[in-house]
């Protein structure tokens, strides 16, 4: 008897509805997981490059920006295409922080669905697994999107940084293997230019995507190099156009982080590129644990610096481990090739910030968003070839493959919604920093802050306190300040001059901040003349501080120098036209002074800027009224 013959179309169709329910599960898991964290406010790094970032809330500070600048400030670590995508946000919603994390959330989905494209087609080009291809790539992208090592990037709205360059990484690496397997067609060619912009457009977002061409260049040598159907000449000049450029661009990147002086990267902070390369040997160490056993995750590690080989003992533990990962992956070249690129991805990825290149935090679990990728494929290869060593049905393999799937994707997502919690705000975010962290300064005065914000400062009082006593650095005059400002808004003013006097003590030249808080200290003690002197010492050292040229004009208010206190109003408005306060406290000395012109004409502008201000409308009419008599 005949079998009946297959119907192509029929198994096409089902191929293509089986990728459907992957994409559509990988959505819904991952969206799942990240619902909580839509409710979360800014925290950490979020009040510099979103809540106190001014181009973030001057979104045509963009449109006068021209290619070169955007290059420039992308190789130099400035980020504007991050920066304009937080800008679109404020013109939309303000400074709401669920439009920021819904942002992030959006991107994160994209990510997902791109990591399960990229591995679907990698293993489509492998003999081994390509009837599985799809099945392989839908487990490897559940677990990027719902492990809660992500958390430290999709959670937290200032690393939009690190996903938005996940997704151009991702997308123009789909664009640049297309063009490879195209070559010299025209779709190959449109594929390549469109990856070379958003290469570029990359670099706007987070300098991790430097690695790009070196990533093309490995997944070319992996899988595309001997495929019989290819020109070699013509994928060797793609890749020395795409590899060229981006090696210039890396030795100007680190030309330039040589000349940093005030930077939380570079050679000038105090560490060693040896050291740092030997830190991340253990910190590398880390971020594999994580991945197995995702507990205990910190956004602030308490972590040493490495002096040496042994010191700590752990640093060559760590080195052998990397150095047997790395001979793991050429001796897999031949015999496991999609697990070697695995590791491999993963090294190269993290590369910018676990390489030689000092970064002042040591450890950020953000860093391990993309190239987490590699360690996931090959996890979801090991249990797909321990799936097939089990002696059982192919219903029964399946039951028990998609069971173990099934339970590591709810356990990783009850994770990730758990530590998204710590996320909400924060006081929960640092008082987690502190439990894990508890040597580490900047945690307890973040914590502070935190418990300041909230109105607590009897508790703030208590972790400026600690954090005082961890300090030993240059942030140290600048803890011990916020400790006597804390008592003196407490209302404890003689305990808050001895915190000053120290804080100087220090730091005997002191710094324009230095000068101003110890000046707002001295005004809410009532000490007027004190105040004024270090407002002055302010202004000396930064003449353009704004809150310095306020704060002195209503102490000369208060004192009756009325000349003076305009001033210093003036020149506030001056560097900031939209203060809408300053214009009302100007008008109220120019009143004092019997010029009512500019007294109506300061209200008035005030009210332009600010049409709810009742104080302003209130002084208008009374001076409306003045002129009417």
């Amino acid at each position: 008897m005949i079998p009946p013959a297959s119907n192509p179309n029929k198994m096409t169709l089902n191929k293509t509805k089986s990728l459907l329910l992957f994409i559509s599960v990988i959505i819904i898991v991952a969206s799942l997981s990240y619902l909580n964290s839509l409710y979360g406010s800014f925290i950490f790094d979020d009040e510099l490059s979103v809540v106190g970032n001014p181009a973030v809330k001057n979104i045509s500070y963009f449109k006068e920006m021209g290619l070169k600048d955007f290059l420039t400030q992308g190789i130099s670590g400035g980020r504007p295409l991050t920066t304009f995508t937080f800008a679109l946000n404020y013109f939309f919603s303000g400074l709401e922080p669920f439009g920021y994390h819904l942002g992030n959330l959006l991107i994160h989905l994209a990510n997902c669905l791109l990591v399960f494209i990229f591995i679907f087609n990698t293993l489509k080009l492998s003999e081994t697994y390509k009837e599985k291809a799809g099945l392989i790539a839908f487990f490897t992208a559940l677990l990027f999107s719902v492990h809660p090592i992500q958390t430290g990037a999709v959670s937290y709205i200032s690393q939009r940084a690190e996903i938005l360059a996940s997704f151009f990484y991702l997308s123009s690496l789909l664009l640049f293997i297309t063009a490879l397997r195209r070559g010299a067609s025209m779709q190959g060619i449109l594929c390549y230019v469109a990856g070379v912009i958003l290469f570029f457009l990359g670099l706007g977002s987070k300098e991790i995507i430097v690695t790009l061409p070196v990533a093309v260049f490995l997944y070319w040598t992996f899988f595309l190099k001997k495929l019989p159907e290819l020109n070699g000449k013509i994928q060797k000049s793609m890749l020395a156009i795409l590899l060229l450029p981006a090696v210039a661009g890396v030795i100007y990147r680190i030309y330039k982080i040589t000349l940093h002086t005030d930077s939380s990267m570079g050679f000038s902070i105090g560490i060693t590129p040896f050291e740092y390369l030997l830190t991340q040997c253990r910190v590398i160490t880390r971020y594999i644990f994580l991945l197995f056993a995702p507990f205990g995750q910190n956004a602030d590690y308490d972590f040493t610096l490495s002096k040496g080989l042994f010191d700590p003992p752990s640093t060559i533990f760590g080195l052998l481990f990397i150095v047997l990962l790395l001979a793991a992956a050429a001796f897999l070249y031949k015999r496991w090739r999609t697990a070697s690129f695995g590791i491999l991805w993963f090294f190269i990825v993290l590369s910018p910030t676990s390489s030689f290149i000092p970064l002042r935090d040591l450890i950020m679990e953000h860093r391990m968003y993309l190239a987490s990728v590699g360690i996931f494929l090959i996890f979801a290869l090991c249990l797909y070839h321990l799936s097939l060593r089990l002696k059982m049905t192919y219903k029964g393999k399946a039951y028990i493959t998609a069971t173990v799937i099934l339970l590591m994707i709810w356990g990783l997502g009850y994770l990730t919604v758990k530590r998204n919690y710590v996320w909400l705000n924060s006081q929960l975010f640092w008082e987690d920093v502190v439990q894990k962290s508890p040597n580490k300064a900047r945690g307890y005065i973040s914590l502070a802050n935190a418990y300041k914000a909230d109105g607590n400062l009897r508790f703030a009082i208590a972790a400026y306190s600690k954090g005082v006593s961890l300090s030993n650095n240059i942030d140290k005059p600048y803890f011990t300040l916020a400790l006597a400002l804390a008592y003196a808004e407490d209302g404890r003013h003689e305990m808050a001059m001895p915190f000053v006097k120290d804080a100087f003590e220090i730091a005997p030249e002191g710094s324009p901040e230095m000068f101003y808080i110890a000046g707002n200290i001295h005004e809410r003690a009532g000490n007027d003349s004190q105040a004024i002197e270090y407002y002055q010492k302010a202004l000396q050292k930064s003449p353009d501080m704004l809150l310095v040229r306020y704060q002195l004009g209503n102490l000369f208010h208060k004192k009756g120098l009325l000349k003076e206190a305009i001033a210093e109003f003036e020149a506030a408005i001056k560097s900031n036209p939209d203060y809408a306060t300053a214009y009302n406290d100007v008008g109220i000395v120019y009143a004092k002074s019997g010029n009512m012109d500019k007294a109506r004409l300061s209200f008035e502008q005030a009210l332009k800027l600010k049409p709810d201000y009742i104080a302003a409308r209130k002084n208008l009419e009374n001076v409306i009224r003045l002129e009417e008599k």
